[in-house]
Order: structure tokens, then sequence, then C-alpha cells
């Protein structure tokens, strides 16, 4: 090898190694991240390992469901073939997975008080659980994904060396704005005065106030309930670094960690599948209007969105 192209090897092998200001960050951290086991969780959770390999350790709250104890549906989750990838990179990197048994419905996120005692040295929380359903009733919803959040940014205020929280919110949370842009809106209820509604009205009685509670803006109860969250995450933030995320509609990924991946049918995705069938033939639609939908490995890139607010 010439003199010439010694020093260009020894110019690149440097820059292979160093390690990006994002992935720097969050070297020896705790991370929280909720919502483990669901399509963008998946990912989330995935990317952080890999693309920021020295974490310490990447705390994961899972619900018992359909008769699966936590600790299996955990399991199951790692067999996917989405962490292929990172298993040769870093074959042991469940030694920096810990399991927490948790529900997003229950009080306090379901945690017991030892849970609670582990996640004490958390420093960065990604919170992206939700209930994505359209149709849930006001209460069902506001629990999951207003209730719960507020649980996660009192919990906040509790940890000694916390750096920065990331809620994962919906470009559609603001229906009534034409443009969404990165500012908090304040349309909604206030979180607080929902969650008293929800725990002195019975059923009936929400029933009949969530029209007057969407005020002909939200189509439904799910993207409210995004907004009001947003409220409380404003309205309870006011001593730590947050952020607020707002993806459009996720679809498969585009190539990381692998093309084309995606585990559900809902969406755009079932809308697709029932094309490819034959099943859906016509669409009724407004031919000017764009679909706003993005690769959830796009979305991933939020890590970036943690660095860049604790940095500002």
């Amino acid at each position: 090898m010439t003199p010439e192209g010694s020093e260009i090897v020894d110019f690149i092998e440097p820059l292979q190694n160093k390690k990006s200001d994002v992935a720097e960050f969050f070297a020896h951290t705790n991370i929280l991240v909720t919502g483990g086991t669901g399509f963008l969780e998946k990912l989330l959770v995935e990317k952080l390992l890999r693309s920021c390999s020295d974490i310490s350790k990447l705390y994961s709250i899972v619900r018992p469901k359909k008769g699966k104890f936590a600790s299996d549906r955990l399991k199951e989750n790692f067999d996917s073939a989405i962490y292929d990838k990172l298993r040769r990179k870093q074959p042991n990197f469940l030694s920096k997975v810990v399991m927490l048994e948790g529900d997003g419905t229950k009080e306090e996120y379901g945690l017991s008080p030892e849970d609670k005692n582990i996640l004490k040295d958390t420093n960065i929380i990604f919170h992206a659980a939700a209930d994505v359903s359209f149709l849930r009733k006001i209460r069902a919803i506001t629990n999951v994904n207003v209730r719960s959040t507020k649980f996660l940014l009192t919990f906040t205020k509790q940890l000694p060396n916390f750096k920065v929280f990331v809620y994962v919110s919906t470009v559609f949370a603001h229906p009534g704005h034409k443009t969404i842009n990165e500012i908090h809106y304040k349309d909604a209820i206030d979180g607080d005065k929902l969650l008293t509604l929800i725990d002195i009205l019975d059923d009936k009685i929400l029933d009949q106030i969530t029209p007057l509670l969407l005020k002909n803006m939200w189509p439904n109860t799910y993207v409210f309930s995004k907004a009001v969250a947003e409220n409380l995450v404003l309205k309870c933030s006011d001593d730590f670094p947050v952020c607020i995320v707002r993806p459009s509609i996720m679809i498969a990924t585009n190539k990381d960690p692998i093309v084309a991946w995606i585990n559900n049918k809902t969406g755009a995705t079932g809308a697709t599948l029932g094309v490819y069938l034959g099943v859906v033939h016509t669409f009724h639609c407004i031919p000017e209007y764009n679909a706003h939908v993005i690769p959830a490995d796009y979305v991933c890139n939020i890590i970036c969105s943690a660095w860049d607010t604790f940095n500002r």
C-alpha cells in the first residue's frame, strides 16, 4: 500500500469508530420506554439499543394480555426478526433490558412499589404507549392516554438525575388548525379538569357530554385524548425538559432495521391489504389531499429529539 493510501485508511477508521453526539448523549443512561411491545415501541427499543450501544439499562413496561404473563410477552417480543441486526451487533443486548410489569389502564400505571423504586435511576423517558382505538369511550381512553401520562410526569419529578421526557402524540391531535406548527396548542379542556369529570360522573352522563367535549373539532376520542395529554405535558413540566413529538400515520418501515416490516393490519396498512386482496375496489377520496403517512423507522429518529431538547 502506498503512503498516500495508508493516510486515507488512517483517516477513515477514526470516522467509522467515532460515536455521534446523540449516541454520546445516551451513553451510560437508564431509559424507560412505555408500550414496549407495541408497533412503534418495538422499533424504538431496537433503535436505541443498536444505535446507542453504551446505554446502561432500558426499562420496558409490559402488561399481561390474553392470558400471557408480561415476562412471556417480552420474550416473544424479542424473538422478532427486527432484532436480528441487533443480535448480530450485540449478542448480549438483553442483559440491558429490564422488564417491569405494569398496565396503563390502572392507577399509577399498575406499577408495584418495588418497581417504582427500581425506576428511580431513570434518566430519560419515552412515553409512547397509548390506546389508539377511535371507538373507545371517553372514560377508558382518558384513563390510558391522559391519566397515565400525568402519573409519569408526576413520577418524573421524583427522579434525582432526570434529563428529558419525550411524549409521543399525533399530528392529528389539533385538527382545528390547517397547519400544525411546532408550538403548544390550548384548544382542549384542561387535563386535570377532564380527569375530575371522569372521577365524578357516571358512564351515562359522560356519554352524553362527550360531544360537548369534542366541540365538533375532534372526530374521535383518541385524538381528543392526545390533545388533552399534551396539555398536561405543558402544565406539569415546568421544572424539567420535555418534548412533544407528533408523527402522522405510521406505515411499514422503509429499510431499518429491515425493509417493509410491520406487525399490524390497522389504518393505512389494512386499507392497502384490502386492495391487494381484491376486497376493496374503491375509496371515497378528495384527490387534492395528500395522505399523511410516514415510515415507522423515520419516526424512531425521535431519539434525536431527546438529545436536542436536553441541549436546548
